[in-house]
């Protein structure tokens, strides 16, 4: 049990410890614990930095293909070419992690 000078040490504290109020803080911390991408619940989350253009690519060609001809369709289509990208970057992983254990 902490004593009432903790206790109060301990609020005093909590109100500066609020996180970035700033837009540009939230969205610099929103990634914060964005590692491999593969759990993100965000479609914006699904291109690691750097993959923003090949995904976009892999999405328009998913597009093409399949011509989406309403919204639940073009969901269809995007959630596909979503979980096939991470599928490969799963892959990826994969190997490289047997290839690191197995050397």
């Amino acid at each position: 049990m902490s004593s009432p000078a903790q206790a109060a040490a301990s609020i005093a504290n909590s109100k500066l410890s609020t996180g970035p109020s700033s837009d540009a803080g939230k969205q610099t911390v929103s990634s914060n614990a964005l590692n491999h991408g593969l759990a993100s619940p965000k479609p914006a989350h699904v291109a690691l930095p750097g993959e923003e253009a090949a995904f976009a690519t892999h999405l328009e060609s998913y597009r093409k293909t399949y011509a989406p001809a309403n919204q639940p369709e073009a969901d269809l289509v995007r959630t596909i070419a979503e979980s096939y990208w991470r599928l490969e970057r799963a892959h990826k992983l994969e190997n490289a992690l047997f290839s690191q254990i197995l050397q």
